[in-house]
């Protein structure tokens, strides 16, 4: 036996004989819910690894791995993995969603290909500054966390920070290169007079406490699709529609 595929099975262990096939080259992992994964495992790989309650212990022994997707169930503490994992150069998808993180690992910016990051429904308020060493972010989910700040700078095609109890934005975060953007659900009283400066083509604030718009929303040029529903605005800056 050279390759094996144990993708899609609901095996929670692999078995010890397994490593004792001599010509064996090639073993799938896809989509496996294991509890551990043996150091002798090492040499395989697994593009997508799932993981239903907690990453598997000895993840990290994996010669490979594209994408990893956890849905945690009434987790109150973080997986210890997170950091080691973060060092992986091949790693590209990271979502770990509804558990009750409050923090993800400082030495984030040292997963340089990750693409996609969804920590959607944790318990996240802050995010580290090596965000901004991520350079091939293309969507990164933050929705329905506990962040009070976006002070970070990312670059990514689209960001979504809904029902989060957003309460300042600075400078710094407007200064990032987003495409789309939702921060609907989010209690936000106020914008950034710098919030123009964002390559914005779409845009939802919906179901916010915005009663006013700054007038830098006349250089959102780019901006093609924009959603203020449910806001208890008074008046739209002329600017906003000329050149449209």
């Amino acid at each position: 036996l050279q390759k094996l595929s144990l993708v899609k099975n609901p095996l929670r262990r692999l078995p010890d004989s397994i490593d004792s096939l001599p010509n064996l080259k090639s073993c799938s992992l896809d989509w496996l819910n294991l509890d551990i994964i043996p150091a002798w495992a090492q040499r395989f790989s697994a593009r997508r690894l799932y993981g239903e309650r907690n990453l598997p212990a000895g993840v990290e022994n994996l010669g490979y791995i594209d994408s990893i997707y956890c849905q945690f169930a009434n987790r109150t503490e973080s997986p210890t993995q997170i950091p080691t994992l973060l060092l992986r150069k091949d790693l590209r998808t990271l979502n770990m969603r509804n558990g009750s993180m409050a923090q993800i690992a400082e030495n984030l910016g040292a997963c340089s290909h990750l693409e996609y990051l969804h920590l959607p429904n944790n318990a996240l308020k802050q995010l580290p500054d090596s965000i901004s060493e991520l350079t091939r972010l293309k969507v990164v989910d933050l929705a329905q966390n506990r962040l009070t700040r976006l002070d970070f700078r990312l670059s990514t095609n689209s960001l979504s920070v809904d029902k989060n109890p957003i309460q300042h934005i600075s400078a710094n975060f407007c200064s990032s290169y987003i495409l789309y953007l939702s921060m609907q659900g989010c209690d936000i009283e106020a914008l950034p007079e710098e919030f123009g400066n964002l390559p914005l083509r779409k845009l939802n604030l919906s179901a916010n406490k915005l009663q006013n718009l700054p007038t830098s929303f006349a250089r959102l040029r780019s901006l093609a699709q924009l959603n203020l529903s449910k806001n208890p605005l008074r008046e739209l800056p002329s600017e906003l529609l000329l050149g449209r």
